[in-house]
């Protein structure tokens, strides 16, 4: 995940030991340049270093024929620009860089374990929507029934606990939540899902 970022070499990228990206970037970025420039670039003097920033990074990753990549410029925008220049953050634009970075790491995690936690794939058990809002559904197809729901933060803390569906997300910050469901028989399901 880049946010206004860039690298002295874009060749120190390639293919064998390439692992997603996800770039944002303002077009009028003066710090860390979009394209390619020295850093800082307001200065009458170049005396920061001469990188290579998202636009010249994503032009090489198609240049090496890596598709796995996202690149969300952001036309006329600085560098952070969801800060103000009191300090503040605006939210509107806070908010679309969460969700971009949010969707992305959702889409490359592995959404079926969690480290340390036991758990079964199953056609027995179905959480849905996915991406929720307002309810989670927990759906138990088999004999066995559902004795225990837990979400559980990305830093391993509780924030909802049921033992029945459906469960009410009312309250619940956007962001990546782990379910924890346990049956009737003991068995244990893990899912990871994301809260709008």
């Amino acid at each position: 995940m880049a946010q206004w970022g860039g690298v002295l070499d874009a060749n120190v990228i390639d293919f064998d030991e390439y692992v997603p990206l996800c770039m944002i970037h303002g077009t009028e970025d003066n710090v860390v340049p979009f394209d390619s420039g020295y850093c800082y670039s307001s200065l009458p003097l170049p005396i920061f270093p001469y990188m290579y920033g998202s636009y010249a990074i994503a032009d090489h990753l198609s240049d090496l024929g890596i598709e796995d990549y996202e690149f969300h410029p952001f036309e006329g925008e600085r560098h952070d620009f969801y800060i103000s220049d009191n300090g503040d953050l605006i939210m509107e634009k806070f908010d679309q860089c969460f969700n971009i970075a949010r969707d992305f790491l959702y889409n490359h995690l592995d959404t079926h374990s969690t480290s340390g936690v036991s758990h079964y794939e199953t056609d027995n058990v179905r959480i849905y929507p996915n991406p929720a809002s307002d309810i989670l559904i927990v759906e138990q197809r088999g004999e066995e029934k559902i004795v225990d729901i837990t979400l559980c933060d990305m830093q391993g803390r509780i924030v909802k606990e049921s033992n029945a569906s459906p469960v009410s997300l009312d309250r619940l910050p956007s962001g990546v939540y782990v379910v924890h469901v346990k049956d009737s028989d003991g068995r244990r399901f893990t899912q990871k899902v994301v809260v709008k």
